[in-house]
């Protein structure tokens, strides 16, 4: 099956002989406080930075999943928070984390609009959005407040400035090329500071005690060792993040190009396009997925308020370029039937 899901993905074929690997050297067999468990997670770490080209003084966390890590920051970083958002996911944060925090307010926008952010106090913004294929290109101002980014989507694809932001969220089953089950989350120093005078520790998951166990390479709870495993192994092979940046975006221009033909992007404006996932608009969405299946080929439907008239198509590095000409060529066929 071909797999143009928007998460989780394609993953990396070296993925399986990586898996084999983690078990022949019994890592997986490992007390994650094990000299090999901690020499592991710590090597992972280092392979992250190096990769991403985030600051040595920011911390690295793994963690579940990006909801959790939504989670983690309503309860141990955020202080009556602005969530700024465009589609399904954004939203869905600010719900979820006015749960925690009533405190929280919302600032919506447009899909085909910049977003405006607030001034002052802490923001939270999801930089790409899965829901619609937006994907904001500016940044918050510096601010005292923190500034929060969920990256999920577009984390592995793009070549963010790591320095620029306090928080950031990610996942490892999209741009990563990994199965799903393991979630990112950076913090700078100006982030771990606001941890200290929140004072938070009612969580087995507070930022306070991560800290504290990943600065000695150790985890509050036992974690995903295979996933880090295969994070590690997957990083230590990827070409560097601006080529594969200015891969994807080229190839997310020509796809835009060659699709239009048979379906307009959702995002009209073409400098908030997402490069990573690409949204169309289709008067019967359910019938291309349905042929594209019997076709052996995996698209993601439409989801939100986007369900009925929407498809979406990931644009993730594992996934080869001969796959996307084995797309358009279906799609040219089923645009004629």
């Amino acid at each position: 099956m071909i797999n143009f899901y928007p998460g989780p993905s394609k993953i990396y074929s070296e993925v399986p002989q990586y898996a084999q690997e983690a078990f022949e050297l019994g890592i997986l067999e490992r007390n994650h406080r094990s000299e090999q468990g901690m020499e592991l997670i710590g090597s992972c770490i280092l392979e992250l930075k190096r990769h991403l080209e985030i600051p040595s003084d920011y911390s690295v966390y793994f963690v579940s999943s990006a909801t959790e890590a939504w989670e983690i920051c309503a309860q141990s970083l955020l202080v009556e928070p602005t969530f700024v958002y465009n589609g399904a996911f954004g939203k869905k944060w600010m719900e979820y984390s006015k749960g925690i925090l009533p405190d929280s307010h919302s600032l919506s926008f447009e899909p085909n609009e910049f977003p405006m952010f607030p001034t002052h106090g802490d923001v939270c913004v999801v930089a790409n959005e899965t829901s619609n294929g937006t994907h904001i290109p500016c940044i918050p101002q510096e601010r005292e407040g923190l500034i929060v980014m969920d990256v999920v989507s577009s984390l592995g694809g793009r070549a963010y400035e790591m320095s620029k932001v306090d928080v950031w969220i990610a996942s490892v089953q999209k741009c990563f090329g990994l199965p799903s089950g393991m979630g990112l989350l950076i913090l700078s120093p100006k982030a771990r500071m606001r941890a200290k005078e929140k004072g938070e520790r009612l969580h087995y998951n507070s930022v306070l005690f991560l800290e504290e166990n990943f600065s000695k390479h150790q985890t509050p709870y036992t974690p995903n060792l295979l996933g880090i495993y295969l994070l590690k192994r997957v990083l230590e092979g990827l070409e560097g993040k601006k080529i594969i940046h200015s891969r994807l975006e080229q190839r997310a221009q020509q796809l835009y190009n060659e699709l239009r033909e048979y379906y307009a992007p959702l995002i009209e404006n073409p400098d908030l396009r997402s490069t990573t996932v690409l949204v169309f608009k289709c008067d019967h969405p359910r019938e291309l997925s349905h042929f594209l299946e019997k076709n052996g080929v995996l698209i993601g439907k439409g989801y939100g308020e986007w369900k009925e008239n929407t498809f979406r198509i990931a644009n993730f590095p594992a996934i080869p370029d001969l796959h996307y000409k084995e797309l358009s060529r279906l799609l040219s066929i089923f645009v004629k039937t």
